[in-house]
């Protein structure tokens, strides 16, 4: 019974975490507003006279509203700006800017005259004039940039975080996943099927490799090629050479514990002591 009333005490936070979890644009805004809140209660107490629950409404009202505003565009730009063109993107920035400095200035001041209790008498809202109006606005279009850059940023991240899975998949993946390599082919670099491959070879820092049409020029080093490859169907029989088994006509004794391989194509390869140890330990 306890363990079951624990387990439904701790679920609405447990909620509460995944949602922010799978939202850092909401978790972004709530720290944000948290910031703002504190902030602007520090610089009332400061400057005015007001009561202490006066300035902490008219904290709560400048902070409130800008999380709201701040957490709608981020959704925006993240949703739909994004993925339109650039020069349209700046265009909407251009617009958005103003539009957003204008509409919190407009939460704020009926967010304050809610929070002085002037809804009882009939709500009159009183706006901000002069310096204090030109500075909410000024205030609010610099704000617009930053929740803006928020927004791109937050999206970067998360197809940074994307690339880094998806690497780490690749990583992950066994080597018999891998299918093709870029192979030099005439004077253009295409791709070539790693089951059309009969045998790599050394070529410096490249590797040659050889399959029924021909040899052809690979820019991986033959190390690379040795831990691409899969290893169920290659093997490196030489510091030079590594050979697909399925291209293996037949072995023979080649003397000092050697092996010589004849391939398909004509090919003829010889191993090292290491290698023919690898192809007897192959067979049945």
């Amino acid at each position: 019974m306890s363990e079951g009333g624990a387990e439904t005490g701790l679920s609405p936070i447990r909620r509460i975490r995944a949602l922010l979890s799978s939202s850092p644009a909401l978790l972004v805004c709530l720290c944000g507003t948290l910031l703002f809140f504190i902030g602007y209660s520090v610089v009332f107490r400061l400057t005015t006279s007001n009561p202490l629950m006066e300035d902490i409404g008219s904290a709560l009202a400048n902070a409130g509203s800008l999380g709201l505003w701040a957490f709608g565009t981020i959704t925006l730009i993240r949703q739909r700006v994004m993925s339109w063109p650039v020069w349209l993107q700046g265009l909407f920035h251009a617009v958005a800017a103003p539009v957003f400095a204008v509409g919190w200035y407009a939460s704020v001041i009926i967010l304050l005259g809610w929070s002085h209790g002037s809804l009882s008498a009939g709500f009159s809202v009183q706006p901000f004039i002069g310096a204090a109006f030109i500075w909410q606005m000024f205030q609010g279009m610099g704000l617009y940039g930053g929740v803006a850059a928020l927004a791109y940023s937050i999206a970067f991240r998360e197809e940074l975080l994307a690339l880094q899975a998806v690497a780490g998949a690749e990583a992950a993946r066994p080597k018999d996943a891998a299918q093709r390599v870029m192979a030099r082919i005439g004077d253009e670099w295409m791709p070539l099927a790693l089951d059309e491959i009969l045998l790599v070879s050394g070529a410096g820092d490249y590797a040659e490799l050889t399959t029924a049409n021909g040899r052809h020029l690979s820019r991986k080093s033959l190390s690379e090629f040795e831990a691409l490859l899969p290893e169920a169907s290659f093997v490196r029989v030489h510091r030079s050479h590594i050979v697909n088994l399925e291209a293996v006509l037949r072995a023979e004794p080649a003397g000092n514990g050697c092996m010589s391989l004849q391939l398909l194509g004509g090919e003829s390869v010889k191993t090292s002591r290491a290698g023919a140890q690898k192809m007897r330990a192959l067979s049945i």
